[in-house]
């Protein structure tokens, strides 16, 4: 199975939300289109400034915080 990778900056990130079917709500915090919050791994919601990534896998689309420790939690439990 091949990997694709979407790099982005502060410009284009509301379009590359857009693809995942997400938006950024008055206080800039990722939200589904029908304005539900959408979490971290860990049960966080997620403002555009603590975005570290999207990752699919297994279907599965996560968004993780920029923060060493959800990205080192992410990739030690779910790519194993």
């Amino acid at each position: 199975m091949a990997n694709t990778r979407i790099i982005f900056n502060k410009e284009t990130v509301k379009s590359v939300l857009l693809l995942f079917r997400k938006k950024l709500d008055e206080n800039n915090f990722i939200v589904k289109v029908h304005d539900k919050d959408v979490l971290s791994p860990e049960g966080e919601v997620i403002h555009i400034s603590e975005l570290g990534g999207i990752i699919k896998v297994n279907g599965v689309t996560c968004f993780i915080k920029n923060d060493i420790n959800s990205m080192r939690r992410y990739f030690v439990e779910n790519l194993k």
